[in-house]
């Protein structure tokens, strides 16, 4: 299945790729999102926070997530991650525009080591943290020529200091330049200008850091996010929930969820709510074979699921949670 309709400016309006589909589309109910938003922004390093030098080196990013995000603040309880080569609105722009996508497009995809989406909360529209580009002048100019490439509007770009505001007939989106390799984006520029702040010890909440030791900076896209998300679809709380998605050149190989439970009976009543809806004989057979296809199994405090058929098939997994939430979920 292609990209889909896709506004590169408002990114939780993107839902096209297969390897977002098991965030993008029914488990964004489940773990807040892994939408990625179009890079075309860029960073230098040298000097002072807050101040832009043009094509300056950029440092490693470690590959430990927990350290990449040391200065991530204490309230930011989701984190999504894309890797280089995966970062999905590059892949949606480069399949759209095929030939005339603008040259450019590539060389910034190359440079990028990552893309994060920064959540607060479940619903909150996330922060894009970007690490590894160089060339502000030419990076701002491929926003430009790119966005206008897909839509055919205008990009505006203004220039504040470490702060770029892109507007198009669409709204605005701040840009916000760090001096150790960080690009923020946000419609809000309170929400991207706060990330520039550097802490003498580590701000990253302790509980999303005892879940970010489970994942590195690697090939795999993931998502890890603190708290509950089940309580409305399945009528008990969750602690967390992780999604790990097959690599792009898997297509709709694989995409593993687990939901993380305070205790073992509690997470035995989720457990035992999801196999009983895949039983249920009132629904009607196409949901209970979608539902069924999940193939939820516990280990522990965690309920592990077989997330493939999100990739496959969004409305069948639209339906079945909204049968879950109907039907089970914590009123």
């Amino acid at each position: 299945m292609g990209p889909i309709a896709c506004n590169p400016m408002a990114p939780e309006m993107c839902y096209g790729y297969p390897m977002l589909r098991a965030t993008a589309r029914p488990a964004v109910a489940l773990a807040m999102l892994v939408i990625s938003q179009l890079l075309a922004c860029a960073h230098s390093s040298g000097g002072p926070a807050g101040t832009c030098p043009t094509a300056a080196p950029v440092a490693a990013l470690s590959k430990d997530p927990a350290e990449a995000l040391a200065w991530l603040p204490a309230e930011y309880l989701s984190v999504g991650y894309q890797p280089r080569g995966q970062i999905a609105l590059i892949l949606y722009a480069q399949e759209k525009l095929g030939k005339r996508a603008p040259a450019c497009l590539g060389q910034l995809a190359a440079e990028v080591d990552g893309l994060f989406q920064l959540s607060r909360r479940p619903g909150d529209h996330s922060v894009s943290a970007i690490h590894g580009l160089r060339d502000r002048d030419r990076a701002e100019q491929c926003i430009a020529d790119v966005y206008e490439a897909l839509t055919g509007q205008n990009v505006i770009l203004a220039r504040d200091m470490a702060v770029t505001r892109a507007t198009t007939s669409r709204g605005a989106q701040y840009l916000v330049w760090s001096s150790d390799g960080w690009l923020y984006s946000h419609p809000e520029r309170d929400r991207a200008q706060a990330m520039l702040a550097r802490p003498s010890v580590s701000t990253l909440a302790t509980p999303l850091r005892t879940m970010l030791a489970q994942f590195s900076l690697s090939d795999t896209p993931w998502v890890v996010c603190k708290g509950d998300m089940t309580s409305v679809y399945l009528g008990v709380p969750s602690t967390g929930v992780t999604i790990k998605v097959a690599p792009v050149a898997e297509q709709m190989g694989r995409a593993e969820l687990t939901l993380t439970f305070d205790s073992e009976a509690i997470a035995q009543r989720a457990l035992d709510t999801m196999r009983a809806a895949a039983e249920d004989r009132t629904l009607p057979e196409a949901l209970r074979k979608a539902l069924a296809e999940l193939r939820p199994a516990r280990r522990g405090l965690d309920v592990e699921l077989d997330a493939a058929f999100l990739l496959r098939d969004s409305e069948a997994a639209d339906a079945a949670l909204a049968v879950m939430k109907e039907r089970f979920g914590k009123r």
